[in-house]
């Protein structure tokens, strides 16, 4: 009697394969795992009900800087020279590279044109 005709036997299983959806799941628990760990500190000041210290979690420096830049610059055209010059001096200080953009180096000309005392007669 051949062994495989033997009713004694158990039939073997085969390998059990990871389903897909369970494989699934685990990246997406990873994922969010890492993004929990990498904004840490503002999950925890958003429970405690507190604002997160530390840089800006919204934006970087240069997106900020671009920001004030586009408000100074509408506030060059209106002639709100006191704004422009204040938002171009704030975004100089978070992006100094941004200044050598030739709208801001007509900004800054044209914000020295016009608060430049008139010469004496």
């Amino acid at each position: 009697m051949d062994a495989r005709e033997s009713n004694d036997e158990r039939p073997t299983s085969a390998v059990k394969r990871p389903r897909p959806a369970g494989i699934a799941a685990a990246v997406l628990l990873g994922a969010l795992g890492i993004a929990a760990l990498a904004n840490r500190v503002a999950i925890e000041a958003y429970l405690r009900g507190t604002p997160a210290v530390g840089p800006d979690t919204t934006s970087t420096a240069r997106q900020r800087a671009w920001t004030l830049r586009g408000e100074a610059l509408a506030a060059c055209d209106t002639r709100r020279w006191l704004a422009c010059t204040q938002k171009l001096d704030e975004a100089m200080q978070l992006d100094p590279v941004g200044e050598s953009d030739p709208r801001i180096v007509g900004a800054r000309g044209e914000l020295r044109d016009a608060t430049q005392a008139p010469p004496p007669p």
